[in-house]
């Protein structure tokens, strides 16, 4: 992977066939340690869990459209309950790129056996300033709902450090 430094992380340029029908053609930004370490060069260590992403996406991609389809279902019931409105029928995952578009990964520095914790960030049509995000671990959604849940450290570091996952 080819890194560069951005303002305040480490970033790479990612295409990851699983997500492709969400993805924008270019591919993704994959972003190492979106909080908190600040940008000295990446250890072999760090490089390991960002490179982990690319390499398992397909079986994490599954369960964050799930993950998508749920929040969207949600998203549903409140447009059609507060605005009156309807969104798109979303016939299942392969129809998700009508309603979303991925626009950055997350790695965080915080792992568990072996494993980064995850975020995949949304751009979503129901919600143009908040957006849509999925914390994972492995194959376990940790958390879904605005974009912060992708990216928010303490969210990692509260389920990392958890005994009753």
């Amino acid at each position: 992977m080819d890194w560069t430094k951005g303002r305040f992380s480490w970033q790479a340029r990612v295409h990851l066939p699983a997500l492709a029908h969400v993805a924008p053609a270019n591919g993704v930004t994959l972003v190492f340690a979106p909080e908190g370490r600040g940008l000295a060069p990446l250890s072999e260590e760090e490089r390991a869990l960002a490179e982990w992403v690319p390499a398992h996406h397909a079986d994490q991609a599954r369960t964050v459209q799930k993950a998508v389809l749920a929040e969207y279902k949600d998203a549903c019931s409140w447009v059609a309950d507060v605005q009156g409105a309807s969104l798109p029928v979303i016939s299942g995952p392969e129809a998700l790129g009508q309603v979303v578009t991925l626009k950055k990964i997350f790695v965080h520095q915080v792992s568990r056996d072996g494993r980064p914790y995850v975020g995949y960030q949304f751009e979503c049509a129901w919600d143009g300033e908040h957006g849509l995000g999925v914390l994972m671990h492995g194959q376990r959604i940790v958390e879904r709902g605005g974009a912060d849940c992708a990216f928010l450290l303490w969210m990692a570091e509260e389920d990392a450090a958890s005994v009753d996952r």
